[in-house]
């Protein structure tokens, strides 16, 4: 692959919009990214028409925010998943969540809690835009 971010390995951990979007960007700029799905798929799949094959399973839209991701599918609910999913956050260089507030924490998985300690230069962004965002209402921005 090439790009200027060639050798960047992303997780991508997100659904709808803002995540898929950050990821996809990177992957276009020649970043590896693997996205994480749910057993179910993740819910974009069905967001059509349009759809991008004629068994209509899988919709433009999701095709369009994951053409070129890898994909593993893991069923978090499920401790030997999670154990799967820390794997793979130690061999990312950026992961890309936008899980609901908590949910990272409640599997183990929390940025504070463990991840910030196991990998301290890894990048999170939904965890660093969440910071700001609370930053900002504090000074009253």
């Amino acid at each position: 692959m090439i790009g200027a971010l060639r050798g960047l390995r992303v997780l991508d951990l997100s659904r709808i919009l803002a995540g898929p979007f950050c990821a996809q960007m990177l992957a276009d700029h020649g970043a590896e990214v693997i996205k994480v799905e749910a057993p179910s798929g993740d819910e974009t799949r069905r967001w059509g028409p349009p759809f991008a094959d004629e068994a209509e399973t899988t919709s433009a839209y999701y095709q369009g925010l994951n053409r070129t991701k890898a994909n593993i599918v893991l069923d978090l609910r499920l401790p030997r998943a999670r154990d799967v999913l820390h794997d793979l956050i130690s061999r990312a260089d950026v992961v890309v969540e936008n899980f609901k507030v908590g949910t990272m924490q409640r599997w183990g998985l929390g940025y504070e809690s463990r991840l910030a300690e196991e990998f301290p230069g890894r990048l999170l962004p939904d965890h660093w835009l969440r910071r700001r965002r609370a930053a900002w209402r504090h000074a009253g921005v």
